[in-house]
C-alpha cells in the first residue's frame, strides 16, 4: 500500500512527535470527514463465554474473580452507542457471548474484508508472578510491574506496516488519560518484542505469536485495555468514565488512522 520511503516518513514523524501530531492529524480529519466515504471497522470482543474447542477459553481470571471476557464485551458494548460512534464508520460488533471461536472468526472476518480489525482485550500475567503478588499484599513491588495498556500487532500480517502505525497511534491516545501507563511486564518478564517501551506497542512472532494477528487478511490489532489481575487496576477499569475515555481513545485513533492510512 506504500512505498518504503513513505513507511519511513510516517514512522519518523510518529517517533518524533508522538501525540502531538497525532492530534494535527485528527483535527484534520474532523475537517475533512464530509468529503470522504466510510471506514468498515470490526471490533471484537476477544475469548468467548462458552469454550467449545481447547483453542478457545473464557480469557484471564480477574483479581475479583471476573472473566475477562465480560470486560471484553462491555467495552464492545459501549460502541452500540450513537453517541460513541464516528459517523464516517461502519462498525460491526462481535461479542464473546456470541461464542465465534478463534478459527471461526478469523475465517468470518476474512470473508467480509474489514478495512480495520480492532480485538479487545484486558490482561494478565504468569501464574508464578500472580501467585507471588498475592502473597505479599497490596504493597507488593510486583504490581509496579503486572499493570498497564499494550497494543499488540504482528509483522506476518500482511498489513504489517498499517498494524504498527495504528497500534502506535492509539497508544498514543490510551497514554493521555489519567493514571494509564503502557505495559512493560510482556517485555521484562516474558521477553517479548517490544517495539516501543514508551508506548507499550508489542510485535508478536513466534514464540509469542497470536493466531489472529498472523492470519486475518486486514490491517489488525489486539488492544489490552488495562490489566484486570491487578486489584487498584482493576477498580479503575470498572469505572464508566474510564470505559468511555478508551472508547473515545480507540476512535480517535481510527480518525487519524483514516487520514495517515485509508485512501477514502
Amino acid at each position: 500500500m506504500f512505498n518504503l520511503y513513505f513507511r519511513y516518513k510516517i514512522l519518523n514523524f510518529l517517533t518524533m512527535y508522538g501525540f502531538a501530531l497525532c492530534c494535527l492529524v485528527s483535527c484534520t480529519a474532523v475537517n475533512s470527514n464530509s468529503q470522504l466515504n466510510n471506514l468498515y471497522v470490526i471490533i471484537a470482543s476477544g475469548h468467548v463465554e462458552q469454550p467449545h474447542d481447547k483453542v478457545d477459553s473464557k480469557g484471564a481470571l480477574s483479581h475479583n474473580d471476573i472473566y475477562e471476557y465480560k470486560y471484553n464485551d462491555s467495552i464492545v458494548k459501549l460502541f452500540e452507542q450513537y453517541e460513541n460512534r464516528l459517523y464516517f464508520v461502519s462498525y460491526e460488533l462481535i461479542y464473546a457471548t456470541d461464542n465465534f471461536g478463534l478459527k471461526e472468526r478469523v475465517k468470518y472476518v476474512n470473508e467480509n474484508k474489514p478495512d480495520l480489525y480492532i480485538e479487545i482485550h484486558h490482561d494478565s500475567a504468569q501464574i508464578q508472578d500472580l501467585k507471588r503478588a498475592k502473597q505479599e499484599g497490596i504493597n507488593s513491588k510486583l504490581w509496579n510491574h503486572i499493570k498497564g495498556f499494550s497494543l499488540h500487532y504482528s509483522e506476518k500480517n500482511q498489513y504489517s506496516f498499517e498494524s504498527k502505525v495504528i497500534s502506535i497511534i492509539l497508544a498514543n491516545y490510551l497514554k493521555r488519560i489519567n493514571n494509564f501507563s503502557p505495559n512493560l511486564y510482556h517485555a521484562d518478564y516474558e521477553k517479548m518484542i517490544c517495539m516501543d517501551r514508551n508506548l507499550g506497542v508489542y510485535n508478536r512472532i513466534k514464540p509469542h505469536g497470536l493466531y489472529v494477528l498472523y492470519n486475518i487478511k486486514s490491517p489488525s490489532i489486539v488492544v489490552e485495555c488495562g490489566t484486570i489481575v491487578n486489584p487498584t487496576e482493576e477498580l479503575m477499569l470498572n469505572k464508566l468514565d474510564i470505559k468511555l475515555k478508551i472508547i473515545r481513545a480507540i476512535n480517535e485513533s481510527i480518525k487519524t488512522s483514516k487520514t495517515l492510512l485509508f485512501n477514502k
